[in-house]
């Protein structure tokens, strides 16, 4: 069964990378799930933007979805060598995982050293690049990588916000 993932991350203290995996026949309908929480005039969901009690009816939403969350962890001091650690190591899960397509929320200061990234954890494992295609996108553009957004914000959070999200957070790893 082909996946795709929908890669955001949260920079505020300890680097984090989350990934959202949704089967590929699915995808129509979480887009379609996520859309329908949009409120009049809201062009994405940002969950820092949001009052709590939408983050929770959010979380149900997403909670109700077929989708697995890994949350990646990483100590490094400087964001980009986090980022580019976490995607090395990224990859090849991914492949593991049926993965098929990656999507990164698009930040035009790092998109060239996510392709050098991605390309070299690909030769390193002996993956085709037709086996694994990726691109960035803007928030706007991808619903999915909303529930990125929000399962990053829940984790660093904590407590009860991090609970909400135990149904979905397949792994956590740190790095």
């Amino acid at each position: 069964m082909a996946v795709h993932a929908f890669v955001d991350e949260s920079t505020s203290g300890r680097y984090l990378l989350v990934t959202t995996l949704m089967p590929q026949h699915q995808l129509d309908a979480g887009r379609q799930a996520l859309r329908a929480l949009q409120l009049p005039g809201q062009r994405r969901i940002h969950f820092q933007s949001e009052r709590d009690s939408r983050r929770r009816q959010i979380l149900g939403v997403l909670c109700g979805l077929p989708l697995q969350v890994w949350v990646r962890e990483c100590g490094e001091s400087d964001n980009l060598t986090a980022r580019l650690t976490i995607l090395s190591h990224l990859v090849p899960d991914l492949i593991d995982a049926g993965c098929t397509n990656l999507v990164l929320e698009s930040d035009d200061s790092i998109v060239v050293h996510d392709e050098r990234a991605i390309r070299a954890a690909r030769v390193k494992a002996g993956i085709d690049p037709d086996d694994l295609t990726f691109h960035h996108l803007r928030p706007y553009e991808e619903p999915l990588l909303w529930a990125s957004d929000a399962v990053a914000w829940a984790w660093r959070k904590g407590g009860s916000w991090r609970a909400a999200t135990s149904p979905i957070v397949a792994s956590n790893a740190v790095l």
